[in-house]
């Protein structure tokens, strides 16, 4: 079954599936999973699920069990040329190796942040079409 270009998984096995058909179809609805949500399907749609062997192949692998994201503070950037040396790397090896990191000591006033939140949970409380991106 098909809602919106985006199937819904069966218990079916089928060949012919092409998850990056499908992955293709969900982005150019720019709705994302609240458009799935509001479209009324009551399963899972197939690209969410991984395949056994996939989950297999990973549950084999050994790794890390305490993994932490990377916490970098901003402190002494302006002032001190070796704290900017310091983070600049910092923010590099965490960008190449998690992709992400916790910033702190940025100076932002907590009220910038909450009103940025705010305004992020407004935008995707918006209807599908209002919320939708050009481009």
């Amino acid at each position: 079954m098909e809602k919106n270009g985006i199937q819904e998984h069966s218990n079916d096995l089928h060949d012919n599936y092409d998850r990056n058909k499908e992955l293709r179809a969900f982005d150019e609805t720019k709705t994302g999973v609240k458009g799935i949500v509001d479209s009324g399907t009551k399963t899972l749609p197939k690209m969410f699920i991984r395949p056994a062997d996939e989950l297999l192949e990973e549950q084999n692998i050994s790794c890390v069990k305490h993994h932490q994201v990377p916490v970098i503070s901003l402190d002494g950037i302006q002032t001190n040329d070796c704290c900017r040396k310091r983070i600049i790397q910092q923010v590099l090896s965490a960008s190449m190796k998690w992709g992400f990191f916790q910033v702190l000591d940025h100076g932002i006033p907590v009220r910038d942040l909450e009103a940025m939140l705010e305004g992020i949970r407004m935008f995707h409380e918006q209807d599908d079409e209002d919320c939708k991106l050009e481009g």
